[in-house]
């Protein structure tokens, strides 16, 4: 296999792509069967690269004009773990922390101190604290040097140059990976009726969460005199942008196995809205079945309704608990009283939200990568029926 390393440090702001494939099949009523077409991801990483060394500037301008359509070996500087102590010339194993990385028994990884002074090396296995090598370091490295995957990529856009009035060059390249697979994933720890449950904290704090309610409406309109609509559901569609920030390494290899679980639109999970969409009039006991609220006319409205028949009950400590809605009654004078399926078990009942399953609304997900392990991600994702 012919490549050519990628050696270039990119500069902040890496945007990364994973895109699967689905097809999803939507009937007349809302309901939905969702097929997977591709299994693994395509991935690819656009980055920007920043040169003012003339020798380096010259070394990337002839690699690209004669090398753009073929292989590069990517380093996946997202990823990057640094040495904490020199690595001797001939080593065969490197002792960094590899349980947040995406390294692979028998693929590549390389070892880099600068564009003129690095190792591609081949994994033999991949532990917790260390890699096992193949073969050995041609090159000693001294401590601060990355470790990074190595992935086969093809430029899958031209590649942008912007020259500055000074010996500078950015250049911008988007590099399509060629060997991606897809992630072995983990149930998440919270379940309700089967499915995932959506319980962690990394939701961006102080940002908007926007919603679109949108509900399945047929129009009749000819165009000469009164029109007329048929909905096709009792019910809206709402689809809601998530935004999640990822702060350390460990947070952000938690995150793409949990995209990887999601596989793009083909799994959904449960996501509470986090609001106060249903007020307690008094709070319950921990062994209630009924919660008294205040009256909104759901038991008109909202009962067996998708996407309001599930509730998550939050405590005040932000911990929650999954129920469902078995029938509504009016209660005494400006309340309602709501039937669950079983008790919540506290008495310190802080929100009760919405609960709906929700699948992404598309097979792309970008992820923006501001440094190693801290990145942003933006995702519209739309309530489904179960």
């Amino acid at each position: 296999m012919s490549y050519i390393v990628w050696p270039w440090h990119p500069e902040r702001g890496i945007i990364e792509s994973l895109e699967w494939l689905t097809n999803a099949i939507e009937a007349k009523d809302g309901t939905e069967q969702r097929i997977q077409v591709r299994q693994e991801p395509r991935q690819s990483f656009e980055a920007q690269i920043l040169v003012d060394d003339e020798a380096e500037l010259s070394r990337l301008r002839v690699s690209i004009a004669g090398w753009q359509h073929r292989l590069w070996g990517w380093p996946c500087w997202h990823e990057a773990a640094r040495l904490s102590a020199d690595l001797p010339v001939a080593s065969s194993s490197i002792a960094i922390d590899a349980t947040a990385s995406d390294f692979r028994d028998g693929g590549l990884a390389v070892v880099y101190t600068s564009p003129e002074f690095y190792d591609v090396v081949t994994v033999e296995s991949v532990g917790p604290s260390s890699l096992d090598l193949a073969g050995a370091v041609a090159h000693g490295h001294a401590a601060g040097a990355l470790v990074m995957p190595l992935r086969m990529t093809r430029m899958s856009c031209p590649a942008r140059c912007d020259d500055y009035s000074f010996k500078a060059s950015r250049y911008t390249v988007t590099m399509q990976v060629q060997d991606n697979t897809a992630l072995t994933t983990d149930a998440a720890t919270m379940q309700y009726l089967g499915y995932d449950v959506l319980s962690d904290n990394l939701l961006m704090p102080g940002e908007t969460m926007p919603r679109q309610i949108d509900r399945a409406i047929d129009v009749l309109d000819p165009r000469m005199g009164a029109w007329a609509t048929s909905a096709r559901t009792d019910y809206p569609l709402i689809t809601t942008d998530l935004k999640w920030r990822l702060r350390t390494p460990v947070q952000a290899w938690a995150f793409r196995k949990w995209l990887h679980r999601r596989a793009g639109m083909l799994n959904p999970v449960w996501v509470p809205s986090r609001r106060h969409d249903l007020v307690l009039a008094v709070q319950p006991t921990a062994v209630a079945t009924t919660l008294q609220i205040r009256d909104v006319n759901y038991r008109t409205l909202g009962l067996n309704r998708p996407g309001m028949t599930h509730i998550a009950a939050f405590s005040s400590n932000g911990a929650f608990v999954c129920r469902k809605i078995t029938n509504a009654v009016a209660g005494s004078a400006g309340r309602e009283n709501l039937t669950i399926s079983s008790a919540l078990g506290f008495t310190d009942v802080a929100r009760i939200s919405f609960l709906c399953l929700h699948r992404f609304a598309a097979d792309r997900i970008v992820l923006n990568w501001d440094r190693v392990g801290v990145a942003t991600c933006t995702a519209a994702m739309v309530g489904i029926d179960v």
